[in-house]
């Protein structure tokens, strides 16, 4: 069975692997909106992380979830449409890629599409107005 998960305008599948994570985990839709609206994106492969950490949830609605929330991260990939997974990372640095435009100019072939699919999706919704993008 395929679940969906709507966030604003936007649709989401969620896939098997990480209905299943999200049940192990004790991770729930309004965490992964949370990650997703507010969390810092990476992108690694074709697909783009959404981690919390206290800077990002600072002055968001979810401050106050701080302690619940930290340390969440939701692989999505844009090609497909779908949630790949969910986790926790705890302890881990992260490799910092940097901006979408020096992706652009360095990252893989695959990256650089990914960079421009995005670009393009976050200009399209800033002139359309809709704010789950931006």
């Amino acid at each position: 069975m395929t679940e969906h998960l709507a966030f604003g305008s936007t649709v989401w599948t969620l896939t098997e692997h990480a209905r299943q994570r999200m049940q192990q985990r004790g991770i729930r839709p309004w965490m992964i909106q949370a990650a997703m609206e507010w969390g810092e994106a990476d992108f690694h492969y074709g697909c783009v992380c959404y981690r919390l950490t206290d800077r990002a949830l600072l002055k968001t609605p979810f401050e106050n979830c701080r302690d619940r929330l930290r340390s969440l991260c939701v692989v999505v990939s844009p090609e497909m449409g779908a949630i790949v997974t969910v986790k926790w990372i705890h302890g881990v640095r992260r490799r910092r890629i940097g901006s979408i435009s020096s992706l652009k100019r360095q990252g893989s072939r695959s990256s650089r599409r990914l960079a421009s699919v995005v670009t393009w999706k976050l200009a399209t919704a800033r002139r359309s107005g809709d704010s789950s993008w931006v």
